[in-house]
C-alpha cells in the first residue's frame, strides 16, 4: 500500500517522522504537527518505509493481507498542516542559539567546580607527603639508633630504663614496622590524591576545549546570512542501485561532537595494554573523565584500519556467516520475566554471540587480538581511574551484529533494565573503509548524562575503529536508519 502526504515546501527528511499505530493506522510528525492516515487494509509493522519526493511525503506499508480493490492501493491525499512563518531552518538555528548559549552558562560553574576540585586534590597529596617525609625521618633515626656501638646502647638503654643494650635494640625494633607501614599508607595517599587531581585538570582542559568550540560556533551561527526563501520544489534524483531509498528520518537535529570532544586514540595502536606508558595514562585518564562527566566516551581510531579489516573478514567469512540469527529485544522490565522476542520495527540487526573458547577453538586470531585489546582497555585501565567502574571484574560474550542497510534500525532504549549486572556497554565499528557519509545512515544517538531531550543528544557515526563506551543501566540511546551494511562489534562489562 503507498500513501502520499503532501508536506510544506522545504521540509528536511530530519522534520518528518512516520510510525504504524496498530494495523490500520499511520501517526505521521511533519515539523511539530501531527496526523493520522488511515490505511485501506492492515499493515505489517516490519515493512513501513517513507521517503520524501518534493512537496510529497510517499509512505510504504507492506500489507497483512491483500488490498479489497485496486482503488485502495492509489495514493490517498491528506492535507498538511499550514507552513509555520518562520522558516524551519531559521527556527533550528534560534534553538541551537539558546542551546549553546545556556551550555556556556553552564560551562562556567562546571570549571569553577574542576578548578575547585584540582585545588583540593593537590592540597591533600601535598599533605600526605608531608606526614610521610616525617615518618620517615622517624624511621631513618630508630634505624641509625639501632645501628649504634654498643657502648653508645649500653648507655642510652640505661636513660631510658631498660636492662641492657638488647632490650633497648629490641624496643627500638619494634616501633619500625607500624612506622613503615604509615609510611606506605602515606604513600598511597599521595598516589590517589595526584590521580585525582589530574582527572580533575583534564576534565578542566575539556570544559575549556568544549567552551572553546562552542564559542566559535555560537559566533558562525549569529553572522551567518538570513536563510533564502526556499525554491520551488524540484523532482527527487532516482536514489542510487547501492542504497535503498531512505526511509523517514527517526533522528531529529542531534548536537554533533567536535573534534575536541573525542579522544584520538591512534597512539594505542602501537601500544600493547595495559600499558603503563604516559601517553596511554593521559588517554585514560581523558576517557574515564569523559565517561563520568556525560555518561559516555568516544574513542577515535581505537582499532586500526588493518585489524577492522582482519576481524571483518573472520567474521564475515563463510565460516561463520551461517550462525548470524535475527535479534531479539527483552520485553519485561525484571531479569526472570519477560520474554526474548524478535520485533524488526523496533531492532532490525542479525546477530552473533562467539564466547571466549569459539574463539580459541575457531582460530579467529583477530577477533582475539580485538578482545584481548578492549579488555586491558576497559578491565585493566578504565576501571581503576573511575569510581563507578570499580567493581568491572568481567564481561560479557563477544556479540557481533549486521546492520544489512535498506532502512535497518534500533530504537530508542536503554541496555539493561532488567539491573542483570550489565554496567557499560562497549561497541566497536567495524564498516569498511574510514570514511562513513551522514546519509549512509547508522548514527547513535545517545543523551548527555541520560537526560533525554533535543539539547542533550549527542550524534557520532559509526567510523571504522572508532570505540564508543556509555552506562548500560542509564544511558537512553538509538542507532538511525542504516542506508549500508555495517558490521559491529559490542560486548557488555559487569560487576562481579
Amino acid at each position: 500500500m503507498e500513501v502520499a502526504v503532501a508536506v510544506p515546501a522545504g521540509t528536511a527528511a530530519d522534520d518528518v517522522a512516520v510510525s504504524l499505530v496498530g494495523q490500520r493506522s499511520l501517526a505521521v510528525r511533519v515539523g511539530e504537527r501531527s496526523l493520522s492516515v488511515q490505511l485501506p487494509a492492515p499493515g505489517d509493522p516490519g515493512a513501513c518505509q517513507a521517503e520524501l519526493r518534493g512537496a510529497g511525503l510517499h509512505i510504504t506499508v507492506g500489507a497483512l493481507q491483500p488490498a479489497a480493490t485496486a482503488a485502495a492501493l492509489a495514493p490517498t491525499p491528506v492535507s498538511a498542516p499550514a507552513p509555520e512563518p518562520e522558516p524551519a531552518a531559521d527556527g533550528r538555528r534560534a534553538e541551537r542559539i539558546a542551546a549553546i548559549e545556556q551550555r556556556l552558562g553552564e560551562l562556567v560553574g562546571e570549571a569553577a567546580e574542576a578548578a575547585k576540585a584540582a585545588e583540593a586534590a593537590g592540597a591533600a597529596a601535598e599533605e600526605a607527603h608531608t606526614a610521610g617525609e616525617r615518618r620517615q625521618g622517624q624511621l631513618n633515626q630508630l634505624q641509625k639508633m639501632v645501628q649504634m656501638d654498643p657502648a653508645a646502647l649500653s648507655q642510652m638503654a640505661g636513660s631510658v630504663g631498660a636492662e641492657n643494650a638488647d632490650a633497648f635494640v629490641a624496643k627500638m625494633e619494634r616501633q619500625l614496622e607500624p612506622l613503615r607501614r604509615h609510611i606506605a599508607t602515606h604513600a598511597e595517599e599521595e598516589d590517589a590524591a595526584r590521580a585525582q587531581q589530574a582527572r580533575a585538570k583534564a576534565r578542566a582542559q575539556a570544559l575549556d576545549a568544549e567552551r572553546a568550540s562552542l564559542a566559535a560556533e555560537l559566533e558562525q551561527h549569529k553572522h551567518a546570512p538570513a536563510p533564502a526563501p526556499a525554491p520551488a520544489p524540484a523532482p527527487a534524483p532516482a536514489p542510487a542501485r547501492a542504497r535503498a531509498a531512505a526511509p523517514a528520518a527517526s533522528l531529529p537535529l542531534a548536537y554533533s561532537l567536535s573534534p575536541a570532544e573525542f579522544v584520538d586514540c591512534s597512539a594505542l595502536t602501537a601500544l600493547p595494554l595495559p600499558s603503563d606508558s604516559p601517553a596511554a595514562a593521559a588517554l585514560a585518564e581523558r576517557t574515564a573523565a569523559a565517561l563520568g562527566d556525560h555518561g559516555y566516551a568516544i574513542c577515535n581510531s581505537f582499532a586500526d584500519l588493518a585489524l577492522v579489516e582482519a576481524v571483518r573478514r573472520e567474521i564475515g567469512g563463510p565460516r561463520l556467516t551461517g550462525r548470524y540469527e535475527d535479534s531479539e529485544i527483552w520485553v519485561g522490565k525484571e531479569a526472570g520475566v519477560g520474554a526474548q522476542l524478535t520485533v524488526k520495527s523496533v531492532r532490525g540487526d542479525r546477530v552473533l554471540w562467539l564466547a571466549d573458547n569459539d574463539v580459541e577453538s575457531g582460530g579467529h586470531g583477530a577477533v582475539a587480538q580485538l578482545i584481548a585489546r578492549m579488555d586491558a582497555w576497559i578491565l585493566g585501565m578504565l576501571s581503576p581511574r573511575l569510581s563507578s567502574l570499580g567493581g568491572l571484574k568481567e564481561r560479557t560474550d563477544a556479540m557481533f551484529a549486521i546492520y544489512p542497510g535498506g532502512g535497518a534500525k534500533f530504537t530508542q532504549h536503554i541496555d539493561n533494565t532488567a539491573r542483570d549486572g550489565r554496567r557499560l556497554t562497549v561497541l566497536c565499528y567495524l564498516n569498511a573503509g574510514a570514511a562513513w557519509a551522514d546519509d549512509d545512515g547508522g548514527a547513535l544517538r545517545v543523551h548527555k548524562g541520560g537526560r533525554v531531550g533535543a539539547e542533550t543528544a549527542v550524534r557520532v557515526l559509526p567510523e571504522a575503529g572508532r570505540l564508543a563506551m556509555f552506562y548500560a543501566d542509564s544511558m537512553p540511546h538509538e542507532v538511525a536508519f542504516f542506508m549500508l551494511s555495517l558490521f559491529l562489534f559490542s560486548m557488555f562489562c559487569m560487576f562481579s
